[in-house]
């Protein structure tokens, strides 16, 4: 017999029978939460690819603005000394066969024009005029014979290497050579460091015969990236051998250097070569894509609190509609005995529906025996007279007798040899009974009964 169900232990029992309440949870959780959790890992996809693709064109931006001002820049610097070394003073320059000390409007007006004027002067850092035929000097730091020069060596070398380029006009990258403290050297040095600009002035008879060598000025080119390092990009150029003439960031040099930005973390853009042989980069930290995913993983945890939101009313929402199945199992199980730990809801409701529907059909068919007996005692008792008339019309309307004005008696004797056993002459007239017509049996007011 199974224990009816209270509300004492429904707590500890709600976990052995709450399988319909969680199906429904998993159904409320399917419609509700799935959708919303797919919602939100798309807007998240999204979300970063559109910020990386925003970001690429940042960086695009960035390189063309940057390399626009200093291609710009270079090239007013190259038309600019190409004038002065086209312009007479300077082939009066050239002609002068020891250090014009004595002409000083010559020098002043040279030296004004070899340090830029007013055009591209912030542009310039020094400059050094050799004139070949003659050995001499004159640069911004004063005037001297070439083999006076602190670094004759140094300067030979290179005029060497210069003599076998063809180009009038070239750039040369010397960025990577030290500069020297500036208390510490002499003024009749020759600077050849960092970024310059060569001129050359030859002839088909006796070759090259003088040199201008302008030292670049990088800060106004640093100035350019500023804008851009203030959003944290970095800025690079590359002249055609490769060497670095400017870089915004040790770290992107030293990536470009060993040709794996991608490896070390950034994005990079570039694109080509210059008409002044450069080639600009711009780079951006992955790490700063990470602020991008931060904002992702906020989302995420926005979405992951919802979620959680959503999973307590769809709890909630399950405890409701599972309520009228809950009072339903209580209800049930003081009929019905308490659910199997692993019963699920209506295969219990359904098997004790059933089991109601068998004990009903047996109790009737027990009812219709119990009253069959009844009558069978009832006819007996009539037909040996010991019921009297008012009696009689009491029970017949509690057995459901049919009550009629008279009835017709039938009576069936057997003829049974002598000595035939009493069990034997009732099986026989039970026999009997049974082999009766139906549609006598169907007009009988009464069952028939037997009577010794």
């Amino acid at each position: 017999m199974r224990k009816p169900l209270t509300r004492q232990n429904s707590t500890r029992d709600k976990r052995r029978y709450s399988a319909y309440q969680n199906r429904i949870f998993f159904y409320l959780v399917t419609l509700v939460t799935a959708p919303l959790l797919l919602l939100g890992v798309l807007s998240s996809v999204v979300y970063y690819r559109q910020t990386v693709t925003r970001s690429d064109a940042l960086l695009a931006s960035a390189r063309e603005n940057v390399e626009t001002q200093m291609e710009i820049a270079l090239s007013n610097l190259r038309a600019y000394y190409s004038a002065v070394v086209s312009a007479d003073n300077y082939q009066t320059l050239c002609q002068k066969t020891v250090p014009p000390y004595s002409e000083y409007t010559l020098v002043r007006d040279m030296q004004t024009a070899m340090r830029g004027g007013n055009l591209v002067d912030k542009y310039v850092e020094g400059y050094t005029y050799i004139n070949l035929r003659s050995g001499w000097i004159l640069s911004n730091n004063g005037m001297y014979r070439l083999a006076d020069a602190a670094n004759r060596d140094e300067v030979a070398h290179l005029l060497s290497e210069w003599a076998e380029q063809h180009a009038a006009m070239m750039w040369v990258n010397r960025t990577d050579q030290p500069t020297p403290a500036l208390a510490d050297t002499p003024l009749n040095t020759v600077d050849l460091t960092g970024e310059l600009l060569v001129l050359r002035s030859s002839s088909y008879r006796t070759g090259s015969y003088a040199v201008l060598i302008v030292k670049l000025d990088l800060s106004p080119l640093y100035e350019m990236t500023e804008s851009w390092q203030t959003g944290g990009y970095s800025i690079a150029a590359r002249d055609c051998t490769g060497k670095t003439v400017l870089s915004t960031s040790a770290a992107l040099t030293a990536l470009l250097d060993a040709d794996t930005p991608a490896e070390g973390g950034w994005r990079l853009n570039s694109g080509k070569m210059g008409v002044n042989g450069l080639t600009y980069y711009a780079a951006l930290p992955q790490r700063t894509l990470a602020a991008t995913a931060g904002t992702v993983i906020l989302i995420a945890f926005v979405l992951a609190g919802g979620l959680v939101a959503v999973l307590l009313i769809c709890r909630r929402s399950t405890s409701v509609l599972y309520a009228p199945v809950d009072d339903l199992m209580h209800a049930a199980s003081d009929v019905f005995g308490q659910p199997g730990s692993d019963e699920e809801e209506f295969a219990y409701l359904a098997a004790g529906v059933k089991q109601v529907a068998r004990d009903k059909q047996a109790m009737q068919s027990l009812m219709q025996q119990q009253n069959r007996r009844l009558q069978q005692s009832f006819v007996e008792n009539l037909i040996r007279s010991e019921v009297t008339d008012e009696a009689a019309g009491h029970t017949m309307q509690e057995l459901g007798l049919a009550v009629c004005p008279a009835y017709r008696l039938i009576a069936l004797a057997l003829d049974t040899p002598a000595g035939t056993s009493g069990p034997v002459r009732e099986t026989m007239l039970l026999t009997a009974i049974q082999t009766m017509p139906t549609e006598l049996l169907r007009r009988c007011a009464f069952q028939p009964v037997m009577l010794n």
